[in-house]
């Protein structure tokens, strides 16, 4: 029962060989997926987003240095209930009227911070800073973006060889089989190495299954960035390029998007706590108001038209808090601790640089002086290779032995492509992140 139920599963894995792995299919190149994926992250727009409110928010601060002013109308009916009061009000505005009737003001009010000691300038630092913190993010998250291209356009790239290469195991096991079954009629072979042929067949489709929904997977993610769909069947990853410069290893990295956001916040947290140790400073404040008054003993807007009650007053005030329940002094403390917290953080991120910087330096180099030996094997398999076409045109190698040979070239091929794919890479990123360093 066995082996006729696996003949009929490989008959299906052979119609299944017909078309191959990216026929027609449109090739996309790292720096298109690149700037596509600049331009659509939605990370990078919410970047910009935060930017344009840090900017909004600069102007917010600014106010402060420009007088502020109100107009407010107010109209009541006031009942006044001992005639002899000679004091009623309309709306907040109080002067003196003793009759029961409807009221109406018009009132014009203005305030101008004189003197603050410095905290207007500080707000303003303060909101400032916020808006370097928020474009360096955007240059930070530029970098997150595009190393993330880089390693998913990488992993992607490896699948897509070892796509090919299992595609072409496979059809040399479809003809192992093949040859199998007509030497097993011909009394050469047994049942049981038709049996083993047959299964090697199928591991092998079930194997480029899996590496196809890998390639899927690695695409769906891609598109995450640049927001475009992909169909695997459709698509074909161009091969990586080095780039034209030799890398440089971590010559600037107080230059990093990283810490110089840390170093912005420091600075933003030490104009916060100067603005807390200046909370119990005076403030002087000039202000002025002009009104009018109007009133009429039966009709609203009789009243309205009746404006012709004026006053005016103009006064300097000194405001200065006496006590807050201690918090300006627990804010500092609050402060303090966090400067110290942003510091030894931006030491820790220093050191988490400079070693991803070490590691990608010793991959870099430890691929770049195998590339002699990687470019040697293609050779020797390239000359293999021509030996065993040779010796099969002249009938002189068993034709199975041949396609197990050729599995296995195709085999070490592959692993040296993959090799070079992660040298590649990683000269990639080494010029990604000097260029965020520079």
């Amino acid at each position: 029962m066995f082996y006729p139920a696996l003949r009929r599963a490989v008959v299906i894995i052979c119609l299944l060989l017909g078309s191959p792995a990216f026929s027609h299919a449109e090739l996309l190149t790292f720096d298109n997926v690149l700037a596509e994926g600049l331009k659509n992250a939605l990370d990078l727009q919410i970047g910009a987003e935060n930017l344009a409110a840090a900017e909004a928010a600069v102007g917010e601060a600014r106010a402060d240095y420009y007088p502020q002013l109100f107009l407010r109308y107010g109209q009541e009916y006031v009942h006044v209930y001992d005639e002899f009061n000679a004091v009623v009000s309309v709306g907040d505005t109080v002067y003196s009227d003793s009759t029961s009737k409807y009221k109406s003001s018009l009132y014009l009010f203005s305030q101008y911070n004189l003197y603050d000691f410095g905290r207007r300038r500080l707000k303003i630092d303060y909101a400032e800073q916020q808006v370097r913190i928020s474009s360096l993010q955007i240059d930070q998250g530029r970098l997150e973006v595009s190393r993330m291209l880089l390693d998913l356009y990488s992993r992607g790239l490896k699948l897509q060889y070892r796509m090919a290469v299992q595609q072409a195991v496979l059809d040399r096991h479809n003809r192992i089989y093949r040859l199998a079954d007509q030497l097993r009629g011909a009394g050469r072979y047994g049942r049981q190495d038709v049996g083993d042929a047959a299964l090697a067949l199928a591991e092998t489709l079930s194997g480029l299954e899996d590496l196809r929904i890998e390639f899927a997977a690695i695409l769906a993610e891609i598109s995450l960035y640049t927001r475009r769909e992909y169909n695997p069947d459709d698509v074909s990853l161009s091969g990586l390029e080095l780039p034209g410069d030799e890398p440089r290893f971590g010559e600037h990295l107080e230059m990093f998007p990283e810490i110089l956001i840390l170093q912005e916040q420091i600075k933003r947290k030490k104009t916060e706590l100067t603005l807390a140790e200046r909370t119990f400073l005076p403030q002087l404040t000039l202000s002025g108001s002009f009104g009018m008054y109007g009133s009429d003993d039966n009709s609203y807007s009789a009243a309205l038209q009746a404006l012709s009650k004026r006053d005016a007053s103009i006064y300097l005030s000194i405001n200065m808090p006496l006590f807050d329940g201690f918090s300006a002094r627990s804010q500092k403390r609050r402060l303090q601790r966090e400067i110290a917290g942003l510091e030894l953080e931006k030491q820790k991120t220093i050191m988490e640089l400079q070693n991803e910087y070490r590691k990608v330096r010793m991959s870099y180099q430890s691929l770049l002086g195998f590339e002699p030996e990687r470019d040697d094997v293609k050779r020797r398999i390239g000359r293999q290779t021509n030996d065993l076409n040779r010796l099969s045109h002249q009938q002189m190698i068993d034709q199975v032995a041949l396609e197990r040979k050729r599995i296995a070239f195709a085999r070490h091929r592959l692993d040296a492509d993959l090799r070079q794919i992660d040298y590649v890479s990683a000269a990639l990123l080494l010029k990604l992140l000097n260029e965020a360093g520079s």
